[in-house]
């Protein structure tokens, strides 16, 4: 998104990224060059050393691609000039490499937290505990000041995971408020004209569908059971509503395979719904699942336990302009879009709860899933645009522009 808006705001952009060697099969985008912009350069780096890596039992991106990255990039800016780099990645480590290259070539960087990289006490729910993790997250705790200390500037999807590094380190300059930015996961209509014309997703007939895509498994247990509870309390009411629509989740377990238990559809069932809720765990591609909201009536977005999780897909699924219901922590930061922007979407909450609170969430799903059934759809644009790409784009080169005035 940032390749095809930042130009217009002063900056070229040219692109430094793993090869899909790197990456399962079961990751990767066969059909990405729909979604990348003509004339950006794209560098791609190839592995190195991989029977180190197999003999290590390693299957990590981030370290596995850290010295091909770091090469590649080298040679770039040793032969020309660059203002910034940019390290926007979940593959922590390959923060690494902004103070390694400002070391040796002088250029500034700035790094962009998707999601903690560290957090005291407390470890990943998407990893299972191994001396693999222990070692990572022992690791992280120093790389992660050392990363930062050095830096020009910081983005964060959420303000929540800035507040946590600035309380851990008060004295590192580039959280300061001039050199940081909250920016969120944001959306592009360009990315919906992709998946229709690569002809992904797929109407099952004239059912009546509401659509997930993305992580489930444990994680989003406690968001799904509300969710599946709620549409219990509107069967319940016997009007035949709850039993018009089909939740259809896609992709909520990557590492899945057949045989493995499909989690969310036992909570569904558990919770007296299973006959409306199909659960596909296996990944889909990206172009794939933006098919599968596209071609929807409804669409889920579900929170996790951590309050300063941002839904990566929010923006994306209220520019489809369906009827969106979201079940997010009641203390969760997300909370806040609900309240600013208007006509965004259905909210519901997990965690403790009362005879209210429960009947107030059955009314809020009856409303939703009346929408659905009608198929209704909203045109929320003048609503988004601070979220959409132009926007994340002109956000990001104030940061970039403020950043080298620091230097």
């Amino acid at each position: 998104m940032l390749s095809y808006d930042l130009g217009r705001y002063g900056w070229d952009v040219e692109v430094l990224t793993a090869g899909p060697e790197f990456h399962l099969t079961s990751s990767i985008e066969p059909r990405s060059a729909a979604l990348r912009p003509a004339g950006v350069t794209v560098h791609v780096a190839t592995p190195w050393a991989g029977w180190f890596f197999r003999l290590l039992g390693s299957r990590s991106v981030g370290w596995r691609a850290l010295v091909p990255l770091y090469r590649l990039g080298a040679r770039l800016l040793a032969r020309r000039r660059f203002d910034v780099i940019y390290i926007s990645t979940a593959s922590f480590p390959l923060f690494c490499l902004g103070r390694l290259w400002l070391l040796r070539f002088g250029v500034s960087y700035v790094l962009d937290f998707h999601d903690p990289w560290y957090r005291p006490g407390s470890a990943s729910a998407h990893v299972a505990p191994s001396i693999r993790t222990w070692l990572s997250r022992s690791s992280a705790r120093h790389l992660e000041r050392w990363s930062l200390v050095r830096g020009a500037g910081v983005v964060a999807v959420s303000s929540g995971y800035l507040s946590e590094l600035r309380q851990r380190y008060p004295d590192i300059a580039c959280l300061r408020a001039a050199r940081s930015a909250v920016i969120p996961f944001g959306a592009t209509a360009r990315d919906f004209d992709a998946a229709r014309a690569a002809g992904a997703g797929g109407r099952p007939g004239d059912e009546i569908t509401i659509a997930y895509v993305g992580a489930g498994s444990s994680i989003m247990a406690k968001s799904f059971t509300r969710i599946s509870r709620s549409l219990r309390g509107v069967r319940e009411l016997e009007s035949g509503l709850a039993d018009r629509v089909r939740i259809r989740l896609f992709g909520t377990d990557g590492g899945w395979r057949e045989g493995l238990p499909r989690t969310l559809q036992e909570i569904a069932v558990r919770e007296g719904v299973g006959d409306l809720v199909f659960e596909q765990p296996a990944r889909i591609g990206y172009l794939e699942a933006l098919g599968r909201i596209l071609n929807a009536d409804g669409v889920l977005v579900l929170g996790i336990d951590d309050t300063a999780y941002m839904p990566s897909k929010l923006f994306t699924y209220a520019l489809t302009g369906k009827p969106l219901l979201a079940c997010l922590h009641r203390e969760s930061q997300a909370n806040r879009y609900f309240q600013e922007i208007p006509g965004l979407g259905y909210l519901l909450h997990f965690g403790e709860e009362d005879a209210v609170e429960i009947e107030s969430a059955v009314q809020t799903m009856e409303r939703f899933l009346v929408e659905v059934a009608n198929r209704v759809t909203h045109d929320r644009c003048k609503y988004l645009v601070e979220y959409l790409s132009p926007a994340g784009a002109r956000r990001h080169a104030d940061l970039f522009d403020a950043c080298l005035e620091g230097d």
